[in-house]
């Protein structure tokens, strides 16, 4: 069955696994991973975060339907982010009115204390889609033996491990606040390079995406591979705060976990970490530079000759991001590939078949045919855990690695015996 298409020919499992595995050896990779690949492991996706919102939180529903801020249709899941975008901005006008004085509140209004709950019941349920399994949190420790990790485990060592030697290490760019990749990093013995810098006060400093590791000792084959990865959150993370001078720190995520329990729970109302949204409002705080920076090293490295960028657990329900990924196809040297479990398969004219209407921006970059783009259907075949198993294992390398070096000898041996007959 044909569950895979790249530009207008389609494929079956085999033909795409086998592209992925050459596509992986190109100089630059990176994965950008949606809310979709945090499901193995606990997390939700907008429709399942939603839905728990709604269920847990009817009069807030009601209210917002009301007020405008949402508009519920059939079969369509409101943008949670952008929810979120306005709420803040309703905040800051009603702050901004409630300083004019004399100013007659219109009848229905909703007061400022009004929207600060809702926003908070919003942003207590982003939260606690992104807590994952708690005890990962207080004790990280604990998140080594976890059976749900290992599909990030395989995915990071798996990418690490195949890379040759001089090339750079590989990126994780996601749009998940949890703390996954880090956790599972962890497992691997890998380092992350996360654009902060410090020891007790670690602040985002760009410039350490620049840097990397290398060992001094490593001659040869012991070459092989990297160090670490590079991983970029672009809408934030747990464990980051807003600090007086106007910067974002990360924190240890056990020194805070009690603090995001305790806003989950319901138990306070303030919160305790910094969520970075891709909105208009978010550009007049100071966490509008870590976005921008996040999304400008995504650009970048898309522009990059020789690009492979794998997208798993994204529904293209960004726009900013959607903007990205469109311009980086002026690059005639990337290879996008796209797992998308809502496509069943392609026909034999390549037109997707789907359980349901696809995301406008998927239905364009489908449309444009391009042979960068390679996108896998097939339901559970696109999900995050089979993403991990598509990669190839490094271990496979091993045999056309030494037939290679062994051919290489066999030649100079040749070549030396015909100097000599010569």
């Amino acid at each position: 069955m044909s569950i895979a298409r790249r530009g207008d020919t389609v494929w079956d499992i085999e033909a795409f696994t086998a592209h992925l595995s050459q596509a992986v050896m190109l100089e630059h990779v990176g994965v950008m991973l949606g809310a979709g690949a945090s499901l193995g492991c606990g997390g939700k996706t907008m429709a399942g975060l939603w839905g728990d919102f709604s269920t847990g939180n009817p009069d807030a529903v009601t209210r917002l339907t009301e007020l405008g801020f949402i508009n519920l249709l059939p079969g369509v899941v409101p943008n949670v982010e952008t929810l979120l975008d306005q709420l803040t901005v309703a905040v800051m006008d009603a702050k901004r009115r409630s300083l004019i004085r004399g100013q007659v509140a219109q009848i229905g209004a909703p007061t400022l204390e009004e929207l600060k709950n809702l926003k908070t019941s919003v942003l207590r349920a982003v939260l606690r889609a992104s807590l994952l399994e708690r005890s990962w949190l207080s004790n990280p420790e604990s998140a080594a033996s976890a059976e749900a990790l290992q599909a990030h485990v395989k995915m990071l060592t798996r990418l690490v491990y195949t890379r040759q030697p001089g090339q750079p290490s590989p990126w994780v760019f996601t749009t998940n606040y949890d703390m996954a990749i880090e956790l599972s990093a962890e497992n691997a013995s890998l380092n992350v390079r996360d654009g902060f810098r410090g020891f007790h006060n670690r602040e985002f400093s760009p410039s350490s995406f620049d840097l990397g590791l290398r060992n001094t000792e490593a001659r040869g084959e012991a070459q092989f591979g990297t160090y670490e990865i590079y991983l970029a959150k672009m809408h934030g993370s747990l464990s980051w705060e807003a600090t007086d001078d106007g910067n974002v720190r990360a924190l240890q995520i056990s020194a805070v976990c009690n603090k995001l329990f305790s806003f989950a729970d319901g138990a306070t109302d303030d919160s305790p970490s910094v969520l970075i949204y891709p909105s208009s409002a978010k550009f007049v705080d100071t966490v509008g530079f870590v976005y921008g920076e996040m999304i400008r090293r995504l650009t970048h490295f898309l522009s990059r000759p020789n690009v492979c960028l794998i997208v798993n657990g994204y529904g293209f329900g960004d726009h900013h991001l959607n903007r990205v990924l469109l311009s980086a196809l002026n690059n005639p040297t990337l290879q996008l590939i796209i797992y998308l479990p809502e496509i069943i398969s392609f026909d034999g004219n390549g037109s997707p078949i789907s359980e349901r209407p696809l995301n406008s921006a998927v239905s364009r970059l489908l449309s444009l045919k391009l042979p960068q783009v390679t996108v896998l259907g097939g339901g559970s075949e696109a999900y995050f855990d089979k993403l991990a198993t598509h990669l190839p294992d490094p271990t496979v390398l091993d045999d056309p690695a030494a037939r290679a070096r062994k051919l290489g000898r066999a030649l100079a041996e040749q070549l030396q015996q015909d100097d000599r007959a010569s």
